[in-house]
Order: C-alpha cells, then structure tokens, then sequence
C-alpha cells in the first residue's frame, strides 16, 4: 500500500497526532536518475511544510530504465488504489525532475488512464524541473551527460552501451502523456544545464500552451544553477513559483 511504503511521508496533524490524515493534497514527486536521498528530500519538505501528504520515488542511476520503469508500473496501481482507498484525497499534484523523472511520471499516468481514469480530474497541478529533453539527439546527450558527468564510477563504463540504449531513451514519443492533462503547469529550466537543453524544455512549455485545455502554464528559465538545482540557487523565486502553482 502506498501508504504503508517508506517514501510515503505527512507532516504531523494540527493536533500533534501522527496519524495520516488522508484528506490532505497528495503530492507525487518523481526524482531525477541517481538522486540523492538527502537532496530529494528537500524538495519533498517543501510540500509537507504547505499541508501536504506526499510520496518520493527516487529514481536510481538505471541507465536501461527497466527497473525504473518497473518501479513506475507499481506506482501507478498504488496510487490508484490509494485514492480508491481515500477518496477524501480529492486533489494531487505531480513534481517531477529531469527526463528520468518525466519517463517515470509517463509510465505512471498511462497506468492511471487506462486502471483509473476518474483519477484524472483529480489532477491540478505539474510542477516540471528540467525536463523533457524533446528531441532523440536531445535525449541521447541528456542520458549521455548524466552518466558521464554525473554518474557514479560504476554506472560510467555503461555509455560505451548507448547504441544499446538509445532506443530505451528515446522516450520522445511519450512526452504526450505529460501535455494532455486538464492542469495548471510550471515549467523551470535553467541555461546553465549540461544534461536537458532548456531550448528543448520551452519547446515543450509552448506545447502545453497548445493543448486543448485552457492550462494556465507559468515558465521561468533560470541562470543562476544548473541541473535541477533551482530550490538551491533560486530558492526565493522556486517557492514563490510552486505556492503559485497550488493557490492556481
């Protein structure tokens, strides 16, 4: 049971008791590949300081993207049995990082649209940091630079596979799922980043602009920072920009 994991996390009640109250907003946050748990964590605080119940799933560096995607496929029957399980959680919001965030996240809601559609319109609001990469030569030097630059030693001697994997990482085709949703959006890039192009990212904001939802879509490109690190260098503007999202 979601509930029951240890990535499941709320935030004591106003009356100091520990036990979940499952009326709360329900944030899903999906981390970026290799994020690091004291990092990620952070970001989960944020959400619990604002009343919400949330859960983590920290992606590991899994360059073939099959136990993410695995982990992903999981996610999505929890989560819907939790909100069948709750239905007092009327509101969810979704905080994803980087293209393994995004590839997670699409393997997740396609699990909900086809199992629990009606979970759908629960949805009101994506929080998306630095990402999707929206072109295969974009994802193809995202993944690159993540194990190269940013990888653990042991992951490292796996880019000699990309011609294995590129067909694993190009998720291109997937990034649909994370446009047709009847949400509001920020979108946060940042010119400095060495793994997702933040050209390719406002490709993607002007996408979300075009659905057939009237989405309120907020995008700030960053230049102080790098990769998914906007809670850290922007902090002020990144809160300010997530209390925009949930009072939209």
């Amino acid at each position: 049971m979601l509930e029951k994991s240890k990535n499941f996390y709320s935030s004591p009640n106003t009356n100091g008791q520990k036990n979940i109250d499952h009326s709360k907003d329900l944030v899903v946050l999906f981390g970026w590949l290799g994020a690091k748990k004291s990092i990620f964590r952070k970001y989960v605080q944020v959400w619990l300081e604002r009343g919400f119940n949330a859960y983590a799933l920290d992606n590991k560096m899994d360059p073939s993207l099959l136990i993410i995607e695995k982990n992903a496929t999981k996610l999505g029957f929890k989560l819907g049995e939790y909100l069948k399980r709750y239905p007092e959680c009327q509101n969810i919001y979704f905080h994803i990082f980087s293209n393994g965030g995004g590839f997670s996240f699409t393997i997740t809601i396609e699990i909900l649209k086809m199992n629990y559609p009606k979970v759908i319109d629960q949805i009101k609001g994506m929080f998306i940091d630095c990402c999707p990469s929206m072109t295969k030569d974009g994802v193809k030097k995202a993944f690159t630079s993540a194990i190269v630059n940013h990888g653990p030693p042991i992951v490292k001697p796996l880019v000699l596979l990309k011609y294995i994997f590129r067909k694993r990482w190009d998720q291109t085709k997937r990034i649909q799922h994370m446009i047709d949703l009847p949400c509001n959006y920020v979108i946060v890039s940042n010119v400095n980043d060495d793994i997702v192009d933040y050209k390719e990212v406002s490709i993607f904001a002007e996408n979300v602009r075009k659905s057939k939802f009237e989405n309120i879509v907020i995008e700030k490109i960053f230049e102080n920072g790098d990769h998914v690190s906007g809670l850290r260098h922007n902090q002020v503007e990144y809160l300010s920009l997530l209390d925009q999202l949930i009072s939209s």
